[in-house]
This record gives C-alpha cells, sequence and structure tokens, in this order.
C-alpha cells in the first residue's frame, strides 16, 4: 500500500515537473495581471503549476532536503517583516505582497517535488533532456520574434521597455532572456564536458550567438563568468572553454549596429539610470535597516518615501540588483538568513555534474542579479528548484 502510495505520488510530482517545463518557454505570453491604485498583482500559469506542489509539504513519507529548515527560517522573515510592515502601509498592500510570499513558497515546494520523484540518475538525465529541450524552445521563439517582429517599441504603453533590433523573444525583456539562455547554455555545455559529445557544438554555438543577439550586457558577463567558473571546475577541458569564449567575444565585435540605442553595447544612460535604482533601494532599505519595508512591497514604498507613482511600470517591485532587494524588503536579518541558506545549500550539494552545473549557474545568476532583478525572477527561480532538486547529497542513514 505504501509502495502503490508512493508510486501515485512520483506520478502526480513528474508530471507537475514536466508541465512546468512544457508552459515555460511561453514566458510573458500568458501573463494575468490586475492593477491596482497600491500596486500590480500578477501571475503566470507556471505559478500556477508550482503552487499545485504546495500539499507535498504537508503528505507523509515525503523527505526533505537536509538544508530545508533552513528555507523555514528564511519565509518566517519574510512573513514577519511583512506584519510589520503594517506600521507602514495600509493592510491592502500587506494582502498583495502575502501572494507573492505564497508564489515564492510554492516555489520552495517544487524543490520538495524535485526531490522525492526524481532519485535515480536515470530520471535526473531524463529530466535534464527535457529542461534543454525547453530552453530550447525559448531561444528558437527569440529568433522568431527578431526576424519577424523586431520592433517592440510599442511595449512602453502597457508598462515595459521598449526595444529595438533585440532578442527579446517570449519573455519581453532581453536581460531576462539572456540570463535564461545562459542557464540554458551553462546545462548544455556540463553535459558537453562531461561526455565529449561532439553533436553537441552546434547547439552550444547556437545558444551563444542567441545570447549575443540580446545586446544584453547583463547576459554577457553572465556568460563570461559561468565560462570563468567552468574553467576551475572542469580544468580538463580548457581547450573547449577557451573555444566557446573566443567565439561569444568573436560574434560580440561583429555583431550589427542598426540605428538603435539598445544595440550600442557603450550605451550609458542605461548605466546612469541603475546606479539611480541603485541609491532608491538604498533610501528604502533605511526605511526599516532590520527587517525592511516587506516582500513585494516595494512599489508602495517607492510611493511612499520617493514618492514615485510608477505603479504600471514592470520594475517598480523591485531593484536593478537582487541582493539590494533582500536588503530592502527583509533588512539585515533577512539578508543574513539567505545567505546562511545559500551557505547551507552549498555545503549540502553533492559532486555530480548536476552539482556543477548548479554552482557554476548560481555563480552566472548571482552576476546578472546584480544589474537586473533575475534573483527571484520565477522563471530562473524555477529553473534552479529544478537543478538543485537533482543536485542534492543523499545522506543513507547507517
Amino acid at each position: 500500500m505504501a509502495n502503490s502510495e508512493k508510486h501515485v505520488t512520483q506520478i502526480i510530482g513528474k508530471t507537475l515537473v514536466y508541465i512546468f517545463l512544457i508552459l515555460f518557454p511561453l514566458g510573458q505570453l500568458m501573463r494575468f495581471e490586475s492593477i491596482y491604485s497600491f500596486g500590480r498583482l500578477s501571475i503566470q500559469p507556471i505559478d500556477i503549476i508550482a503552487l499545485l506542489s504546495l500539499p507535498f509539504l504537508v503528505r507523509r513519507n515525503i523527505k526533505q532536503p537536509p538544508f530545508f529548515k533552513y528555507v523555514g527560517n528564511y519565509f518566517l522573515v519574510i512573513l514577519f517583516s511583512g506584519i510589520l510592515a503594517l506600521g507602514l502601509f495600509s493592510f491592502q498592500v500587506i494582502i498583495t505582497g502575502l501572494f507573492y510570499i505564497l508564489r515564492s513558497l510554492s516555489y520552495a515546494s517544487l524543490l520538495i517535488v524535485v526531490y522525492n520523484c526524481f532519485v535515480e540518475i536515470k530520471e535526473k538525465r531524463t529530466l535534464i533532456l527535457y529542461m534543454i529541450f525547453s530552453v530550447t524552445l525559448v531561444a528558437l521563439l527569440g529568433w522568431v520574434q527578431y526576424i519577424f517582429i523586431p520592433d517592440l517599441t510599442n511595449l512602453k504603453y502597457i508598462g515595459w521597455d521598449d526595444h529595438l533590433y533585440r532578442l527579446v523573444g517570449s519573455f519581453l525583456d532581453p536581460g531576462f532572456t539572456g540570463i535564461i539562455l545562459v542557464l540554458g547554455f551553462i546545462l548544455i555545455l556540463a553535459k558537453f564536458l562531461e561526455m565529449k559529445n561532439i553533436k553537441l557544438i552546434p547547439l552550444l554555438l547556437f545558444f551563444i550567438l542567441s545570447i549575443a543577439f540580446t545586446y544584453s550586457r547583463a547576459s554577457y558577463l553572465a556568460l563570461i563568468a559561468s565560462l570563468l567558473i567552468s574553467l576551475f571546475i572542469f580544468h580538463k577541458s580548457l581547450k573547449w572553454l577557451f573555444i566557446f569564449l573566443g567565439f561569444f567575444l568573436l560574434i560580440v565585435f561583429n555583431l550589427p549596429r542598426p540605428a538603435s540605442e539598445g544595440v550600442r553595447l557603450e550605451r550609458l544612460p542605461s548605466v546612469y539610470a541603475r546606479v539611480e535604482n541603485y541609491k532608491e533601494t538604498v533610501k528604502l532599505f533605511k526605511v526599516n535597516p532590520l527587517f525592511g519595508v516587506g516582500y513585494n512591497n516595494m512599489c508602495a514604498a517607492r510611493r511612499k518615501y520617493l514618492t514615485s507613482d510608477s505603479i504600471i511600470s514592470h520594475s517598480c517591485s523591485g531593484s536593478d540588483s537582487g541582493l539590494l532587494t533582500i536588503l530592502a524588503t527583509t533588512g539585515i536579518i533577512g539578508f543574513i538568513i539567505f545567505i546562511k541558506l545559500v551557505l547551507e545549500i552549498i555545503r549540502n550539494l553533492d559532486a555530480s555534474v548536476f552539482s556543477k552545473s548548479f554552482i557554476i549557474s548560481s555563480a552566472a545568476v548571482l552576476v546578472n542579479s546584480n544589474f537586473i532583478n533575475s534573483l527571484f525572477y520565477p522563471w530562473v527561480l524555477g529553473w534552479m528548484v529544478l537543478l538543485l532538486g537533482i543536485s542534492v547529497e543523499r545522506k543513507i542513514k547507517k
């Protein structure tokens, strides 16, 4: 009876994960959202799938990763900072933040699903193949957009940045598309370096080309960081890593430069805007240094303390730095517990190629998240959760 229940649980869990990966390439194209006077509430199809994994948190005979208690500690801080934020904002604002806490908890439960349902090495390798297929569709959709709809400047009227002659894809933002493609590249690269399968080289070059055409400098830095970290992890494959780095630099220095500000790699206005964004986030951090302004309360905080009315903008609820976002929303206490969680995760990784992929991907996201808030972007978060779920060391009880 127990084995039968376990079998059904695994089928349900795997089905959720595979549906998640089917919906993954659609990006922002199926976004549902509502705009209120106090902010924006949005939900994605992948959020719904993650939400359906919540019962795994309370099911019997479900194992949790060794570090999961630190995940719980972080959520306690998030919840406590949200309660404290009642002294700063209206109850409606806090309720909106609670919805986003629920979303983050859903992704934590998705980690439990992967950890319990993809145990055997064959199952893990199958999941990796599905992830590679999914992210390849992201790249293909990006090229369809670049070739047939290169002008997306009208998106500024519905709160998105206007982009011209850049590979933007289904995420409607070249920065986020870029980091997703970098994460896909890392997964394929690790598979290639492990198996030395020459057939994967054209796919790797295709991803490098796709990343280059996003003209996203944050993604460029993430890609370079991933290759440099790979030099230390896969030190026996230096030749290939330098070949891929050389190909990337060759493409970047020969990219077309049509009459568009966004394709000028030396552009400075976005740099100035980012620095200003950092300054604003630091000001919000000073409102409540210990516990922050509350999870996803950045829009309300901007309106109250920075006299900003830009709730229509999709960048309103975060900062251009993921780490600064943590500081501003959960304060020093939340930041310390987050760092402790990260260290515990690293301590509990195994020695597999999946763990190596996770470490390289984490480095890429860390670099990238200093320029765009990709740290808690649902697709990045979901991707890292899937990869982490198959990378945790399983301690055998004696």
